[in-house]
């Protein structure tokens, strides 16, 4: 994550370590995850990267968590239920499986893409709780480097791919990151693609869990949570195995992305093509804020870029009106 925001900036792992005083192996093993991070180096390069203030907040209050004590201690009463279930588990799993049917899995959700989700799945929450989750996730998504590393496998149904999620660019920088994080040694992806018709996974997302010492764990979109009752994990690990036999491989997933990327990056300078533009085309709905959405109407929520996206640039986020940091 440390990288992707130093790309985003398009800093040089020079101009970095000049700027915070640390050497350039330093920069170099702290991105990588080589060595231990110290909340104050960690702070200042999210300062240097003008990270938003809750995730800055979020990721140096993890570091300095004692090491007997779990990241969420203290900040678990705010959060959403199914939240509150998942982190513990998730945190010691050796094994996590998932398959998302309407949108990108939480744990490769880019900063924008999840503003623009969890604002529209939470329209409760303000805007600041809004920011206060991102951050929270950013710290969930660290397990992709935890040591020992999990094993991750997601299944996207390609409706998730279709969907642009916070406008055109921001669903493109989103699934350039996908493609990105499928290149971990650690991580697997691979999109369900519409043709493959009906299949288990048309009745909703779900969520396996292996351990090392416990019983595996499943969840749906029909149970409270997960459970661990050897029929219903079985059943799911079953329906699991359906899933992933309609999947497309992973390298013509990463394709898959890549090319939606592109398609939506060409969207944000429409082009005529016969009497529709590449934008009408892809058939994104239009974008309102969060203060213009009611029943009925689409939820959008506009993401401002002030730069070009870059293959891991890290999109802005626009202020909803009337709001601020």
């Amino acid at each position: 994550m440390l990288r992707e925001m130093r790309e985003a900036k398009r800093l040089t792992l020079a101009a970095v370590a000049k700027a915070t005083g640390c050497s350039v192996t330093k920069i170099q093993r702290m991105e990588t995850g080589e060595r231990g991070m110290d909340p104050s180096d960690v702070s200042a390069l999210l300062n240097l990267y003008k990270a938003p203030a809750e995730l800055r907040d979020n990721l140096v209050d993890l570091l300095s968590t004692p090491a007997d004590r779990d990241w969420w201690y203290g900040i678990g009463t705010w959060l959403p239920l199914t939240w509150r279930r998942e982190i513990p588990l998730e945190d010691e799993a050796t094994v996590l499986r998932a398959y998302t049917l309407g949108s990108i899995p939480l744990l490769l959700q880019t900063a924008a893409y999840s503003q623009a989700f969890l604002s529209c799945l939470y329209p409760h929450l303000s805007y600041r709780d809004v920011r206060r989750l991102v951050g929270i996730l950013a710290a969930r998504q660290l397990i992709l480097d935890r040591d020992p590393m999990p094993r991750l496998h997601f299944l996207i149904d390609e409706a998730a791919l279709r969907r642009p999620i916070g406008g055109p660019g921001v669903h493109a920088q989103q699934l350039q990151a996908v493609a990105a994080a499928a290149a971990r040694p650690n991580l697997t992806v691979q999109v369900v693609p519409l043709s493959a018709g009906a299949h288990p996974g048309v009745a909703g997302s779900m969520t396996l869990l292996e351990f090392a010492e416990l019983p595996a764990m499943a969840a749906t979109a029909e149970s409270a949570g997960f459970e661990g009752s050897k029929p219903f994990v079985e059943d799911n690990f079953d329906l699991w195995d359906a899933i992933e036999k309609q999947a497309s491989s992973e390298e013509a997933t990463t394709q898959m992305l890549r090319s939606r990327a592109g398609l939506l990056l060409n969207a944000r300078t429409p082009t005529r093509a016969g009497n529709r533009t590449v934008a009408e085309e892809i058939a994104f709905p239009s974008q309102t804020r969060r203060s213009d959405a009611s029943p009925g109407k689409p939820c959008e929520v506009t993401i401002s870029l002030r730069e070009p996206l870059g293959a891991q640039g890290e999109p802005v986020l626009a202020h909803p009106e009337g709001e601020q940091d």
